[in-house]
């Protein structure tokens, strides 16, 4: 079996060698590269031969923490990414899913599980590891902002995740006086409060797990 072509984009750059050192132990897998910063990742991404992408999330340059997903498609749409992360909070995990991620891998969990996910990732199929799966499978459906369209979630999220207006404006293409018109007319009704309660709301609705 060919190896599977991988690279890593992690800015921890004691982190990303363990991964690659842990990889490359793997009979599957072949690491080509290792990016630690956004511009090194899109650059990578546009001259090396890669199969599947394995990402950390929060890169500085992102607006929110899954921005790099949306950053890395905008270079190369068709890769295949798996994000391997810290984070736990379910909101987080599904966002992955949904911009298109195939695996959402904690960092603390049995390496056997980031393989299997390259070995999945790598024949384009979706993959769930054991502990995610059984929190997506129990809240799947649990979708506190039902109502909202994705554009509206977006910028709901953006502000819950401390991103400034101007951020904002540029990150979705709209005008100050239209996202204040979403935050009024769509946004507030739903969450059931203004911009300044955003962080709050969605730390009761489970959307985030602490407030700073």
């Amino acid at each position: 079996m060919e190896s599977i072509k991988i690279l890593i984009a992690d800015d921890h750059v004691m982190i990303a060698n363990a991964l690659s050192s842990m990889l490359n132990n793997s009979a599957i897998c072949e690491v080509v590269s290792v990016a630690h910063s956004v511009d090194d990742l899109l650059e990578q991404a546009k001259t090396q031969k890669v199969d599947v992408f394995i990402v950390d999330l929060g890169f500085k340059g992102t607006v929110g923490d899954v921005g790099i997903i949306d950053v890395l498609r905008k270079v190369k749409p068709e890769a295949k990414i798996i994000i391997c992360s810290m984070r736990s909070n379910l909101h987080t995990i599904k966002a992955c899913y949904k911009l298109g991620a195939l695996a959402f891998v904690n960092k603390d969990s049995n390496p056997d599980d980031l393989i299997k996910a390259v070995e999945m990732a790598g024949k384009g199929e979706r993959y769930f590891i054991p502990s995610v799966l059984a929190q997506v499978g129990e809240a799947w459906m649990d979708d506190p902002l039902e109502g909202l369209s994705e554009r509206e979630r977006k910028v709901f999220m953006l502000f819950v995740e401390g991103a400034s207006m101007e951020e904002v404006i540029k990150e979705v293409g709209l005008s100050k006086q239209s996202i204040n018109n979403l935050i009024n007319d769509r946004i507030k009704p739903v969450v059931g409060t203004s911009r300044s309660g955003f962080k709050e709301a969605a730390r009761k609705m489970g959307l985030i797990e602490y407030i700073d």
